[in-house]
């Protein structure tokens, strides 16, 4: 470590306790009801450099960076750091996003020490902060024990820096195995429609291009999403839609082409099984509801 060499023990106790990988704290089974306000913008946060690795086992939430939003969904871990300019939670600005009326659970630990945001940076620089993981990944049991042992490694310094460089090795096979090393082609089929629910998914030929038939890609989706994925699908894309029509002008094709509808008819038989309404008068009445609530 570059700098004065302390000349006096408690001196060089303090140093190492700078320098060692350390447990700041964490949690598993957060849980934030639906509608529940939860947004933290990192930008100002301190100690700047600490590091957090984040679980969503259920529900869904946002990681906001400069290049835009992106959607953290179930079985996805996240990574951050304090002083970024990143946030995450429930976006205050926005409505309707996947997840929004869901319950959230979710597992964290914050960490901090010399090099630990280097490191950060080299696992981002894999496959983005967000990584959605195998079903069948044993990272979050592991990611589960550390936090459970919390308590008892604050006693120990030296055995809590080397759990979380076990901890930081973990995170880097995770997102290997999640970048496709070992992976069926399927869980990768899977990520693709999670990743963009609003592109024009054809599930017959993602099935076909990852070598499964259509009902094992739908039998792998639901048991990681608990809903088949035309459904899932649907739903997230309805949302979208809505979106759009409530806080937009763009024409009724644009919307139906943005959110994965495809024809405008589409989008009229959704928003009339949904809401009971077709799209132009939808528009009309969630404008008039955002009016009187800003009145």
């Amino acid at each position: 470590m570059a700098g004065k060499v302390p000349d006096t023990a408690a001196a060089w106790h303090a140093q190492r306790a700078q320098t060692l990988w350390t447990i700041i704290g964490g949690r598993c089974d957060e849980v934030y009801p639906p509608q529940m306000r939860w947004w933290w913008d990192n930008a100002g946060r301190v100690p700047r450099h600490l590091v957090v690795a984040q679980y969503v086992s259920s529900g869904g939430c946002i990681l906001r960076e400069t290049g835009g939003d992106r959607q953290v969904g179930p079985g996805t871990l996240f990574l951050f750091a304090y002083g970024e300019p990143s946030a995450y939670g429930r976006p205050p600005d926005r409505s309707g996003w996947p997840g929004a009326n869901e319950t959230l659970v979710t597992d964290y630990i914050a960490l901090t020490g010399a090099g630990l945001i280097e490191h950060w940076h080299l696992l981002r620089a894999r496959r983005g902060p967000v990584i959605p993981l195998p079903g069948r990944c044993p990272f979050h049991a592991t990611f589960r024990a550390l936090i459970g042992d919390i308590p008892g490694l604050a006693r120990d310094p030296l055995a809590s820096a080397q759990r979380v460089a076990g901890l930081v090795a973990a995170i880097g096979a995770a997102i290997e195995d999640a970048a496709g090393t070992g992976r069926p082609p399927v869980e990768q089929a899977v990520d693709a429609l999670l990743a963009d629910p609003c592109a024009p998914h054809n599930l017959k030929a993602i099935a076909e291009s990852c070598g499964c038939s259509r009902e094992h890609l739908c039998r792998v989706f639901a048991a990681r999403l608990g809903q088949p994925p035309a459904r899932w699908l649907r739903e997230r894309r309805l949302a979208r839609a809505m979106d759009l029509l409530r806080e937009t002008d763009l024409p009724l094709a644009a919307i139906a082409a943005t959110c994965g509808a495809g024809t405008v008819h589409a989008l009229a038989r959704w928003t009339r099984e949904s809401h009971g309404h077709p799209p132009e008068t939808l528009r009309k009445r969630l404008r008039a509801a955002l009016t009187q609530r800003s009145a």
